[in-house]
């Protein structure tokens, strides 16, 4: 991209924009010195992230955990749509998005060690694909495998003698 190429004013304007409605160090430092979770949503009022979290219905530390996690998971999905992004962040995007399936299938796997469902982070190709609840009641690696399948992970998925099958009990 060119520093004369339109795109360039038009991305430094949004972000600058947006700037201003982030949580500042300053502002962090203050959330650090409440107590409760209500005292931290009034803290962060007037935030991007406070403005959403304002939508949710918050009552303890793990609700405002979830809605966390739904906020981020949104910020990635306007990151990817909006067209103006270059290729190159874009690129780095999907790695780090990435990431959170990997973080996903990690606790499938534990899931199926422990017999208990899996807590799922709602970011990812297999969460955009719909397939979060499938992967966290998931009761085999094949069932982990044919999930990483159904959304092109396929080189996540080998099992016959792949990745997922070497950390498998009695390998």
């Amino acid at each position: 991209m060119s520093l004369f190429d339109t795109q360039y004013p038009f991305i430094s304007a949004y972000l600058k924009g947006e700037e201003a409605r982030m949580v500042t160090s300053d502002l962090l430092g203050r959330v650090l010195k409440v107590s409760g979770v209500q005292d931290v949503l009034g803290t962060i009022r007037n935030t991007d992230v406070g403005d959403y979290l304002e939508g949710e219905t918050i009552g303890s530390f793990d609700d405002a955990d979830r809605s966390l996690w739904k906020y981020l998971g949104r910020c990635v999905d306007q990151l990817e749509w909006f067209r103006l992004t270059p290729n190159e962040v874009i690129r780095i995007l999907k790695a780090y998005i990435l990431k959170y399936d990997v973080l996903n299938v990690k606790a499938a796997l534990v899931g199926i060690a422990t017999g208990r469902k899996a807590s799922m982070i709602p970011v990812g190709i297999m969460h955009q694909h719909g397939l979060l609840e499938r992967l966290s009641v998931a009761d085999t690696v094949d069932d982990v495998a044919g999930s990483l399948t159904a959304c092109n992970l396929d080189n996540y998925a080998a099992t016959q003698g792949g990745a997922l099958d070497r950390d498998r009990p009695g390998r």
